[in-house]
């Protein structure tokens, strides 16, 4: 999996993005990294939101880490039952 490249926008905010891609990968390759990049996200806030409210002692964190996992978990139910992601057989 590549590595993610962190930059910043005009506003001065930081944000991850996937490198250029490099040779000409198939799109079917593309959307695979593109997969791997958002489960690494992922995989990246389930260990800080366990890490964090395990530490910190911040009612207002923990609420705020419990709406953004809520939020996380819709999404995923909204892609897994759409059909819109789904290839015909």
């Amino acid at each position: 999996m590549g590595r993610l490249v962190a930059e910043a926008d005009s506003a001065g905010l930081t944000g991850l993005r996937a490198p250029a891609p490099t040779g000409t990968g198939s799109h079917a390759d593309q959307i695979h990294l593109s997969a791997d990049h958002h489960d690494q996200l992922v995989h990246s806030f389930e260990a800080a939101h366990k890490e964090l409210t395990a530490t910190i002692p911040s009612p207002e964190l923990w609420r705020y880490l419990g709406g953004l996992h809520a939020w996380l978990g819709g999404n995923h139910e909204w892609h897994a039952t759409t059909g819109r992601y789904t290839t015909s057989a």
